[in-house]
């Protein structure tokens, strides 16, 4: 059993390393026959439209045993172009060890010194740095 943390951008580097060709072009991900094991992954959705209703922008640090996601006021249009303040709307934790199906948000009215004690400060923080990389 493997139990690394992959992504569809290690589709193509398995596939080229599988066939032994070596990229001209730098990848984003890494071949799954290697031995690379990344510590946590982000994952983001845009909401594209102003329109109300349906699943709004997100983005989310991923690692073996929590995930932590933040929604925010932010849309693209068809061009890409983005509107909204950025604000964070809504925030998820999941210990994934204890609760692998996402059943138990650990900040609903979680207090201040409980998000301190689930290092959510910290996680904030490796998300932004993240999404500003």
């Amino acid at each position: 059993m493997d139990n690394r943390i992959v992504a569809n951008i290690d589709i193509a580097p398995t596939i080229l390393d599988a066939a032994g060709i070596t990229p001209a072009a730098p990848q984003d991900g890494r071949s799954l026959l290697s031995s690379y094991e990344r510590d946590h992954l982000l994952v983001e959705w845009w909401k594209q439209g102003t329109t109300a209703g349906g699943v709004p922008t997100w983005s989310s640090y991923v690692a073996k045993d929590k995930q932590y996601t933040e929604y925010y006021d932010l849309t693209t249009d068809a061009n890409g172009t983005v509107s909204g303040t950025g604000q964070v709307k809504f925030r998820e934790y999941y210990d994934l060890a204890a609760d692998p199906y996402q059943l138990a948000n650990k900040l609903y009215q979680a207090t201040p010194a409980d998000e301190q004690a689930l290092g959510i400060p910290d996680l904030a923080a490796r998300l932004a740095a993240d999404r500003a990389a």
